[in-house]
């Protein structure tokens, strides 16, 4: 009888942490669904704005409201842009998606970053894509 109650109790307890999980997922997902209406709403505004003026140059104050209210929504959900350019190349956070050869800079050293990279939670979400330098040396010198 006891190790019923016990099975019954263990049950309620793991439905518990279950639901609670679940309510920190539907927090998570309102949070986001929320800051991409923000970025959404600036993204509209910003179409708006060119539609109304064919040709006419967006203020540049617009975009970089809108770049740092994006990045603020990626630091908030925990994205951490991936480090690249002058490090080493690593497989791990960066896509090499081609070469540049300068006898001035170290082998497998990131030269340009193409696209940015972002970690999440620990985890590379997306590598980087970076252009490596690798020295051409003659073959007979």
């Amino acid at each position: 009888m006891f190790a019923a109650m016990d099975r019954a109790i263990d049950a309620l307890e793991s439905s518990a942490g279950r639901s609670a999980q679940e309510q920190q997922h539907r927090d998570e997902m309102r949070s986001v669904l929320l800051a991409l209406i923000d970025i959404s709403d600036a993204v509209q505004a910003l179409a708006s704005h060119l539609r109304e003026g064919p040709g006419q140059a967006v203020p540049e104050r617009t975009v970089t409201l809108l770049e740092k209210m994006i990045a603020g929504h990626l630091a908030t959900a925990g994205l951490e842009k991936l480090p690249a350019l002058g490090l080493e190349a690593d497989l791990a956070a960066h896509e090499i998606i081609g070469t540049r050869n300068d006898v001035e800079t170290a082998d497998h050293t990131v030269v340009a970053e193409i696209r940015p990279g972002y970690r999440w939670r620990g985890r590379v979400l997306r590598p980087a894509q970076v252009i490596v330098n690798i020295s051409e040396t003659p073959a007979n010198t």
